[in-house]
């Protein structure tokens, strides 16, 4: 009688953390693909910072060959003002992807964090 008690107890036991094993498999698994995409979004972000620091240089050196003229027209001045204002948009895009960016990594910390705590609990 003591012996089918402590089987069944044996058994609820397993059943419980073979359902606890699973569960957190399952939450690690959405975890694993909520970083996935966070590390994939912050990839793309670096992207287009690249290609804006790439944008920005070349309109520097086109507003450094304006401003080593001799004589400039009113069109090279203007020219140098149409520039400017390209770069000042672009750094402002620059900026907002560099916002976007530490929000992400901050993000991403915590759910790794969490993945780490989740894996030491089970």
């Amino acid at each position: 009688m003591i012996r089918k008690l402590f089987t069944k107890a044996i058994f609820t036991l397993a059943l419980l953390f073979i359902t606890n094993i699973t569960s957190a498999n399952g939450l690690l698994e959405n975890q694993r693909q909520q970083l996935s995409r966070m590390l994939n979004e912050i990839g793309q972000i670096n992207e287009h910072i690249t290609q804006i620091d790439s944008d920005l240089k070349g309109m520097n050196n086109k507003i450094a060959k304006l401003e080593n003229l001799d004589k400039l027209s009113w069109i090279e001045r203007r020219r140098i003002v149409k520039l400017t204002e390209e770069k000042s948009t672009l750094n402002s895009k620059r900026m907002d992807y560099y916002q976007q960016l530490m929000d992400l990594q901050n993000t991403t910390h915590q759910v790794s964090s969490g993945m780490l705590d989740g894996i030491s609990q089970i």
